[in-house]
């Protein structure tokens, strides 16, 4: 590039009022009006989000569910918000099972039809967001997405190559039964598929923003969108009631943090998302010089993706709903030392064996009341780990030190009845767990961020999973349902199992990120004695199912350790580990601790990297193109401007004013 960076195709957008970043150039013009005309950051997002859901069904709408992390410069606080819906109290596991062994060879929840559907939680979202931090009427930030709704929407390339995608695949499970009514979708998406140049009209979505706008969020899950949606689930023989609309809602929920470098503290939002594995991966790198390998090199990959194998080794067993799981959240990174020991096992040299990456697994001997199975559950039998604390792990295993750290070895469960009667478990028991499941890197999602002259800055993802969703569009409501429910797992000793008004596993994350600076706090006009050691500095995200928190680690990685620009972070070439367990997998059967995975790389990765990685015991591939969509926004802590970028692989825009 002129200015001297070595990659990037494009120079980020500085502004000094606000800026936006998202998936759809219309998108972000909307964001801009909505903050030119008095509306804060989260007005902005939520109708930059509206606006997404009709240019870019095929990524998220009102059908799906949303995850939000907001900085509010007024009351100096973090805030999350968990927007995610959960199954029909009327389905049962045995409905799931049933409903695999008919399409899916009995191993996984069907992608499309009544099964995977779950309720969408983004209209609650919204009302919950706008209800705390927006300014103008609901009305108003929805109008724009109403407006081209009715008079037409432009759809860009990227976007139309995977409605016809989309177009190709839903014909196939309407034929097989698999999805039960797909005429709905067909009359509004796909008669015919939209090209490059589309204006997309869809009146029906009109009319359901424009009554939510007017009446509230409760038209959505008690008035009349409730009962068309209850009304249609009953036509087709799906399990979602109005009961299960009427109930619904999300929660406000705390983001968790971790250091990173010393000047650097990153969040992400905690189970039922995979948020947590970017931090356990973060932690682990600490341990390396990643600036003196390079970005790149074959030691820097080594390192990073070792370090996804095992953060994801924990993702697979123990990140599920917490109302259900009761598996404590912070247990993956309270304490630094468990992912710095796990960090201390990668050797940069060789590939570590499957197997090995679940040795010492945390999820072997620390899962707060983690339930052994749901029978035992019934009967008053939890799990409880022997060694609460590291100190006391230590007195119980004095040669415990950072060279000799293989916790797994000393790790061992007690299970304790009602009585009060103990008795301990060989850890080698929950070792099994069935081969890796690819479906998870194949999420379809919209990620955008908003920042506002105050301050605000708002981080928010939302999906309908992937392929478009379910299939299934209610008659005149003009949106399709997600099918985020086929991240439930079918064995009923998994966490993450199927159950009745529970929350599925999550991959979509938003993050952020503080710096510590002190002209920051000088440019918010705070005193210089109160100055906060950290200061909100970076609002981002990098969608596309499992790449997500590998996604998030880059983008850091590539701020801090290697100088990158904003712009340049997000086009630097990417590389993903494909393989390994899931959420979804069973924790017995066919051990996925046999499948190394790949590793996919970009064009700009040299050759070398490929070869040396491959010496050392991985397969590599090149792809074109990375299917992660990345967004961020960065505070000048200098001038107090705006720096925004956007993802070059796709038909995104940032921009500010």
């Amino acid at each position: 590039m002129p200015s001297g960076r070595d990659l990037g195709v494009r120079s980020a957008v500085v502004a000094p009022n606000g800026a936006a970043a998202t998936a759809h150039p219309l998108a972000t013009q909307t964001a801009l009006d909505v903050l030119k005309a008095g509306g804060s950051a989260v007005d902005a997002a939520i109708a930059a989000n509206a606006m997404l859901g009709l240019v870019e069904p095929t990524a998220n709408g009102i059908g799906g569910d949303l995850f939000a992390i907001v900085w509010d410069p007024a009351t100096q606080t973090l805030y999350g918000y968990n927007g995610s819906g959960r199954s029909p109290m009327g389905a049962s596991l045995d409905d799931m099972q049933a409903a695999a062994d008919k399409f899916m060879d009995g191993k996984e929840i069907p992608p499309h039809g009544t099964a995977p559907v779950t309720v969408p939680g983004t209209v609650d979202a919204w009302y919950a967001l706008h209800g705390r931090f927006g300014k103008r009427p609901m009305a108003d930030n929805l109008k724009p997405a109403i407006t081209y709704a009715r008079e037409g929407a432009p759809i860009p390339e990227v976007i139309a190559y995977y409605w016809g995608r989309s177009a190709a695949n839903f014909p196939k499970s309407a034929a097989s039964g698999m999805l039960e009514e797909f005429e709905n979708a067909r009359n509004l998406y796909f008669d015919p598929a939209p090209r490059e140049g589309t204006l997309f009209h869809n009146p029906g979505l009109a009319d359901t923003l424009e009554r939510i706008g007017k009446t509230g969020r409760d038209e959505f899950y008690k008035g009349e969108t409730a009962r068309t949606m209850d009304a249609y689930f009953q036509r087709i023989g799906g399990a979602l009631r109005y009961e299960d609309f009427a109930a619904h809602t999300g929660e406000w929920t705390e983001p968790y943090c971790v250091t990173y470098r010393g000047d650097y503290k990153v969040c992400e939002l905690g189970p039922n998302t995979q948020g947590i594995a970017a931090l356990q991966m973060l932690q682990m790198l600490e341990g390396f010089d990643l600036r003196s390998m390079g970005f790149g090199s074959a030691d820097s990959l080594m390192a990073q993706v070792e370090a996804k194998r095992l953060a994801f080794a924990d993702r697979a067993r123990g990140y599920a709903d917490p109302e259900f799981s009761n598996i404590d959240p912070s247990l993956f990174i309270a304490t630094p030392y468990y992912n710095q020991s796990r960090g201390e096992t990668i050797d940069l040299d060789h590939a570590m064996t499957a197997e090995d990456t679940i040795s010492g697994m945390i999820s072997t001997r620390a899962f707060k009341g983690r339930f052994l199975n749901f029978a035992e559950a019934r009967d008053g039998l939890r799990i409880k780990p022997q060694y609460k604390e590291l100190s006391d792990l230590r007195q119980k295993a004095p040669n415990l030190t950072p060279e000799n750290s293989d916790l797994n070895r000393v790790g061992v469960f007690t299970v304790c009845d009602a009585s009060g009667k103990c008795t301990e478990m060989d850890p080698s028991k929950f070792n099994e767990i069935s081969a890796a499941d690819a479906k998870l890197k194949q999420g379809d999602t919209t990620y955008l961020t908003v920042t506002d002259k105050d301050g605000m800055m708002v981080s928010l993802i939302q999906s309908n999973y992937r392929g478009m969703g379910s299939g299934l569009v209610a008659d005149g409501l003009g949106f399709m349902f997600q099918d985020r429910g086929q991240l439930f797992s079918l064995d009923p000793q998994h966490p993450n199992v199927f159950e009745p008004g529970k929350r599925p596993f999550h991959t979509i994350i938003p993050a952020f990120a503080f710096r510590k600076d002190m002209p920051g706090c000088q440019v918010r006009a705070v005193p210089i004695e109160q100055a906060c050691p950290f200061e909100p500095w970076l609002s981002f995200g990098l969608m596309g199912g499992g790449m997500q928190p590998q996604g998030h680690v880059q983008i850091i990685l590539n701020l801090v350790d290697f100088d990158m620009g904003l712009q340049e972070a997000g086009d630097a070439a990417r590389w993903e580990h494909l393989g390994g367990c899931e959420p979804t997998n069973a924790l017995n059967g066919d051990p996925c601790e046999a499948d190394m995975g790949i590793i996919q790389i970009e064009g700009g990765i040299p050759e070398a990297t490929k070869a040396e990685l491959e010496a050392r015991g991985h397969k590599v591939e090149y792809v074109k193109a990375n299917a992660g969509g990345y967004q961020a926004i960065m505070r000048d802590f200098d001038t107090g401007a705006w720096i925004a970028a956007t993802e070059m692989r796709k038909d995104g825009s940032a921009d500010g004013y």
